[in-house]
């Protein structure tokens, strides 16, 4: 067999490189494709939440929850409390971070209330830092969402179809594992939004990986991260696992049948310093 020529090799390398070229350009539109099935499942679940509204997909009543959070050698550092209620037309919701007292310091004790309309037309949400004197607020007012510090707007954007409003993310967790399918939702980061001084509009990816279990792929600004919850028969979240390894595992949950419609102040104390 001849040595190939000079001629042969650049038909070669040529035909080598359109392959490749072929290859990626397929990779590339089927990475698309299936994004874009991904975001249009999300606002699919949003706007099923908007048309059925929320009290016909939660179940109606109180639900109060414990989590106890380690970190990934293992050490407890911490408890996190989770409040949900009904209210006059929606449902409203606080979260209690709190650090033990030998990880202060290390570890944000952060204050998170929420309220959101069944129909998903208005919301409100605010993290207070407790010692660190700032209240970042997420409002949802039709088809925009605000941010403010402190109470001072600093800018404001229209939402996407995918939008995942404030207080819904364990719903949505809940409903994609129900539904078998993987789905994309916008959502505001807070101290992103704070550290831009623009409404931060990042992506979590919910893919089921179990029966009751959704592994959310969350990408940010700051990078990618993942987060894997666990789902108890009920559809209640059980535990929660970040790739890193910290860890909330619920040690309590009171769920009663009925509750008073309650709702939350528009703006929430401001934490002291203690």
């Amino acid at each position: 067999m001849p040595p190939p020529t000079a001629n042969s090799r650049k038909v070669l390398l040529t035909s080598l490189m359109i392959g490749i070229l072929l290859v990626t350009v397929a990779v590339a539109w089927w990475l698309t494709r299936f994004r874009n099935a991904a975001m249009r499942e999300g606002a699919h679940l949003v706007d099923e939440m908007r048309r059925r509204s929320l009290s016909d997909i939660w179940p109606r009543g109180a639900l109060q929850a414990v989590f106890v959070r380690r970190d990934g050698a293992g050490r407890e550092t911490g408890r996190v409390t989770v409040e949900r209620v009904a209210t006059d037309g929606g449902f409203a919701g606080r979260v209690r971070d709190e650090p033990l007292p030998a990880f202060r310091g290390r570890l944000r004790n952060v204050r998170e209330d929420w309220s959101i309309r069944g129909d998903l037309s208005a919301g409100q949400y605010q993290a207070a830092y407790v010692g660190e004197n700032r209240i970042i607020g997420i409002i949802l007012a039709g088809e925009d969402v605000h941010v403010t510090v402190n109470g001072q707007p600093i800018d404001s954007v229209p939402i996407p179809a995918n939008y995942l409003p404030e207080g819904l993310m364990w719903l949505a967790v809940r409903m994609v594992a129900d539904r078998g399918r993987e789905a994309t939702f916008a959502f505001v980061s807070n101290e992103e939004s704070e550290a831009t001084g623009t409404v931060a509009l990042n992506r979590v990816t919910m893919t089921p990986v179990g029966a009751r279990e959704v592994r959310c792929t969350v990408a940010t600004g700051r990078g990618r991260y993942d987060v894997t919850y666990h789902l108890d028969a009920s559809g209640e979240v059980s535990s929660v696992r970040w790739e890193e390894g910290m860890t909330l595992t619920r040690v309590e949950m009171e769920q009663p049948q009925e509750a008073p419609p309650q709702t939350l102040p528009a703006t929430p104390a401001r934490p002291d310093g203690d």
